[in-house]
């Protein structure tokens, strides 16, 4: 036991010891042993977890499966399946570190090497196993000791194939230039795009803000160039300068038709809904629903008794509260909610024949009255 120790310490003595003693019987039998204690304390850890005996409940509701049965499985998976998969990820690393090591000269045999790393693999796995069951602080000091692994792991290296230091390092050192890339891209990617996510979202937020207070100097805050230019441009009222995307260029648009009172320039608008979405904000501005006459009256496909016009004059009304506004909406149901919210009466959904539309209109009159 004192050398599983002191290989921590001093891996380089432990190591030198052990060379004559160094057999692959002895490894494996040091390996199954080391795994088989860490499934067990990672079993424990896992059913001393509240958290986890939330999600075995939750499985077990969601699931047709008894409840022992899945802490069997896991009991396998900790005992069986992760010993295991542990064990031939170790003895592939090890491959990898011997053929390495041979073709930068090294003189030693595999076996030795194994043999070194069962020893110190010992101390950092159930140290590893013991640590990673703490909350939070756990994990960080599970990343150190697989950081300080590197040092007992360079030693064997050394010890085992009778290489120098650089040497060592370069066997672990150089597949790591190339596989860390690759394995931490994804990470970096993720990364990379939350983070032009949360840029976009301050942009947008100091956009909106720039516009609702026609500050110019909120717009030279914004780091994306189209953005800043069309804030400018919408704060100064000159579509002459609106720029970007089809999708950028109709916000611009949009925005100074509303600063204007414009209707006729929500009409330059392509997309469809903010056309629409353009017009009504500058009916409710000026309060003129006749403004929604100037959207097409043709039929949707799937809604025949809507249109853009009429979706106009349906929330114009109940903005306004104009229950000439509401007459003009040809949706009997749309019809009598804006009339219930014009007069301001509940009881004018009783109208309606179907208590489907009456529930649904009484919805649409309190949500109206808590906005």
């Amino acid at each position: 036991m004192n050398k599983f120790l002191k290989v921590l310490i001093k891996p380089s003595e432990v190591f030198r010891e052990e060379k004559e003693k160094a057999s692959i019987r002895k490894a494996i039998l040091i390996f199954l042993l080391t795994t088989f204690v860490v499934g067990i304390i990672n079993v424990v850890g896992f059913f001393l977890n509240p958290q986890s005996l939330f999600l075995l409940n939750l499985v077990n509701l969601i699931l047709p499966i008894k409840i022992q049965l899945i802490q069997l499985i896991i009991i396998i998976f900790f005992l069986v399946i992760l010993p295991t998969a542990s064990i031939i990820i170790v003895f592939l690393f090890s491959l990898f570190g011997f053929a390495i090591s041979k073709l930068l000269g090294g003189t030693g045999s595999y076996r030795i090497f194994l043999y070194c790393a069962s020893i110190y693999y010992v101390p950092l796995g159930l140290i590893t196993a013991i640590f990673s069951q703490i909350p939070i602080i756990g994990q960080y000091i599970t990343y150190a000791i697989i950081a300080y692994a590197i040092y007992p792991f360079t030693v064997a290296l050394k010890e085992s194939f009778n290489l120098s230091t650089r040497k060592a390092i370069a066997v672990w050192l150089v597949p790591s230039l190339i596989v860390f890339p690759i394995i931490f891209y994804p990470i970096l990617t993720d990364w990379y795009q939350q983070q032009e996510q949360k840029r976009v979202f301050s942009d947008v937020d100091l956009m909106i803000d720039a516009i609702n207070s026609d500050n110019v100097n909120l717009c030279k805050s914004i780091s994306d160039a189209i953005m800043k230019n069309n804030c400018i441009t919408i704060i100064n009222k000159d579509t002459t300068k609106c720029s970007g995307s089809e999708g950028q260029i109709n916000y611009c648009y949009k925005e100074i038709a509303k600063k204007t009172n414009n209707a006729d320039l929500c009409l330059s608008v392509k997309d469809v809904n903010m056309k629409k979405e353009c017009v009504e904000d500058v009916a409710i501005a000026t309060k003129d629903s006749s403004l929604c006459n100037k959207l097409s009256d043709e039929p949707y496909q799937l809604y025949p008794d809507d249109s853009e016009r009429r979706d106009c004059f349906y929330l114009v009304g109940i903005k306004l509260q104009d229950i000439s506004t509401c007459s003009l909406v040809t949706s009997e149901e749309k019809r009598i909610t804006c009339t219930a919210i014009a007069e301001n009466d509940i009881t004018v959904c009783n109208q309606l024949k179907d208590s489907y539309k009456i529930q649904n209109c009484e919805r649409i009159f309190r949500h109206f009255l808590k906005s």
